[in-house]
């Protein structure tokens, strides 16, 4: 019933129930109207009358419906049933149910769908404890996902390699957002360039005397190779200019790159063929990938 003493909408639907219905429910949930209201811990319902003083024994009871007022929502476990008055006592509401209400009672398996128990676990997961370290499983493995995340450079639009070796500076990488805690199990380079331009009028490409390559190391660290280079590599016709390349780095370089910081790169002592090879629009990347235990 509403509070003006029509019957509700929910009231109509359980009515509508066919007796096949109701007794294929039964064994799952018993829903019922309130005809007394006692207190915030007890109420009757003579649609409840006739079961075994037992019979809900463990289960809980629900308020469907309250005039959209509190204890509308509300799920409390039960303490005893009375069958000849259809009496049920139960841990208290915050408001005390009315006459009219609706409430449903529900078997245990029913009642924990959905609901989650907000109390402090205490104690040690112990061997006999299936569920609680089955849990503990599946969040351990979940931390052990290796995740990546990419960084990349800012673009610097020409750096020019010249016939004499020196050292070339490559945009730094800023590596940022790491989760706290995470554990870098590895990291590669990247670069790309935009385009190559021979302006020597010879044809122009790498020398790489030595073992020259680009390099990596974080600010105030220790270079270490991150690319390998090869002799004759950036191969570019005279006065040509010919598309970029996207190169990825197979050296772990995770010995430098440990965490959230700022990477230097360079060219070790880059040196050409030619005059000059301009190289455009170049980025440097870093690919870290970590796991959260």
């Amino acid at each position: 019933m509403t509070s003006s003493g029509a019957l509700s909408i929910f009231g109509h639907r359980i009515t509508a129930f066919s007796p096949e219905a109701k007794a294929e429910l039964a064994g799952l949930m018993r829903v019922g109207q309130v005809t007394t209201a006692t207190s915030v811990t007890v109420f009757a319902s003579t649609d409840l009358i006739g079961q075994d003083d037992d019979a809900f024994d463990g289960w809980y009871v629900s308020v469907l419906q309250a005039d959209n007022a509190a204890p509308e929502g509300e799920m409390k476990p039960m303490s005893d049933y009375v069958s000849s008055t259809g009496t049920i006592t139960h841990t208290a509401f915050t408001q005390q149910l009315a006459v009219g209400d609706w409430v449903v009672l529900l078997r245990p398996e029913i009642a924990v769908i959905g609901q989650f128990d907000t109390a402090a676990a205490t104690g040690a997961v112990t061997t006999t404890d299936e569920l609680m370290a089955y849990a503990k499983q599946l969040v351990t493995n979940s931390r052990r996902v290796v995740h990546y995340m990419d960084f990349w450079s800012e673009v610097d639009d020409l750096i020019t390699l010249n016939a004499s070796a020196a050292d070339e500076t490559l945009p730094s990488v800023v590596v940022a957002e790491i989760p706290s805690g995470a554990v870098v199990l590895r990291v590669i380079a990247m670069i790309k360039i935009g385009a190559f331009e021979d302006t020597s009028t010879a044809e122009n490409k790498l020398v790489l005397a030595g073992n020259e390559h680009i390099q990596i190391d974080k600010t105030g660290g220790t270079y270490i190779d991150a690319i390998k280079l090869i002799a004759g590599q950036w191969l570019t016709g005279a006065s040509a200019v010919r598309g970029g390349d996207v190169m990825i780095g197979n050296i772990d370089v995770a010995s430098e790159v440990d965490g959230n910081d700022t990477y230097e790169m360079k060219i070790e002592n880059a040196d050409v063929t030619g005059a000059s090879l301009l190289l455009r629009d170049v980025q440097t990347g870093l690919r870290v990938y970590f796991t959260l235990e």
